[in-house]
């Protein structure tokens, strides 16, 4: 019916216990003025209503409303698909807490991070984590990987097999898959062929260890992208055998920009005056430097200075233990409060 008029509707006593509030409401209005466009609301509840009526109650009489309900019957049918999902969304829960081994706030979690996880079927789940299992993937462990990458519950069981399979083509064992996988579930979102192509250049073209775990996330890095930071730490002093155990030990360094990396490298040779062959000895032994920034290099040196060690001292402790830099500034100044 066509309402006129949007104050007398809204206020209607009828329209608060019209059977269509718990339905969709389609309202269709336009201007009556030149060259303003038609829109469409599709209205939930009253409290949308309202907005709608607080929003143009300033030119209501240029709108024309459309209310156009469902049919009687469709109140049936919502009721149906509304149990169901209900149904659905108990039987998920069920099987994330009992079979998968999830706790309440871990399936609370998993259900916010993934809004879907709801609409998956159960039985393709549980095809999907028994393949996990067949795998070698400990309860325990298929468990974290779920909690910590909830759509890997809706990757195809074929698709999870193909994609494990894929690292055991190229030479790594089975327990650093596993190990890796654990880590970072979210690679399994690769296809089979993309994972066989990027751990075969690691392989082939850097001469990377593919059975160390840590090493296999550089898969998650494009080939041109290793390849340029790979070039860049070679002119910075580095050799590939020293690359080789870097990509080992802390791939993550291989993420950040070449302003960055050349960032640290100024500040560990200029304000530190660090030497710079003796950088990459620092790097073998804790790649993780690169993660620094240049403010918390600097923050740590200055706290050695104000401990009265003298600037050779305190270069000499962060060359012979790089991990020096790593500490929080509140962790430094405990253990030399300890110490001197």
């Amino acid at each position: 019916s066509v309402i006129p008029d949007l104050r007398a509707f809204s206020n209607s006593a009828r329209f608060a216990s019209h059977e269509c509030t718990r339905k969709f409401i389609s309202i269709s209005f336009f201007r009556l003025c030149r060259n303003q466009p038609r829109t469409s609301f599709h209205l939930r509840s009253n409290l949308q209503w309202a907005r709608l009526r607080q929003k143009f109650q300033r030119d209501r009489s240029q709108l024309t409303l459309t209310v156009v309900t469902t049919r009687a019957g469709a109140s049936d049918e919502t009721g149906d698909e509304e149990s169901d999902h209900r149904r659905g969304t108990a039987q998920v829960r069920d099987f994330l807490e009992h079979e998968v081994g999830m706790s309440r706030e871990q399936v609370e979690r998993c259900r916010t991070k993934y809004k879907k996880v709801d609409d998956l079927n159960v039985d393709e789940m549980r095809a999907t984590v028994a393949v996990l299992h067949k795998f070698g993937f400990p309860k325990i462990d298929a468990t974290e990987a779920i909690a910590r990458y909830p759509p890997l519950c809706g990757l195809s069981s074929n698709n999870v097999r193909e994609r494990l399979a894929a690292f055991l083509e190229v030479g790594v064992e089975r327990e650093h898959v596993v190990q890796f996988v654990s880590r970072r579930p979210r690679i399994l979102n690769y296809s089979a062929q993309y994972l066989r192509e990027r751990l075969e250049s690691l392989r082939d073209t850097f001469g990377v260890n593919l059975n160390r775990a840590r090493a296999l996330a550089l898969v998650g890095h494009s080939s041109e992208n290793v390849q340029a930071k790979w070039n860049m730490l070679c002119s910075l002093g580095l050799n590939d055998e020293q690359l080789r155990r870097i990509a080992s030990r802390g791939p993550d360094v291989f993420k950040h920009s070449q302003e960055h990396i050349e960032s640290v490298f100024e500040v560990l040779t200029a304000d530190l005056q660090i030497q710079p062959e003796d950088i990459p000895d620092m790097l073998v032994k804790w790649p993780s430097i690169l993660n620094c920034g240049q403010d918390t290099i600097l923050r740590k040196f200055n706290l050695l200075l104000e401990y009265g060690l003298t600037p050779d001292k305190a270069r000499s402790v962060i060359v012979r233990y790089p991990t020096t830099l790593g500490l929080s500034v509140g962790n430094l100044r405990e253990k030399l409060d300890f110490l001197l």
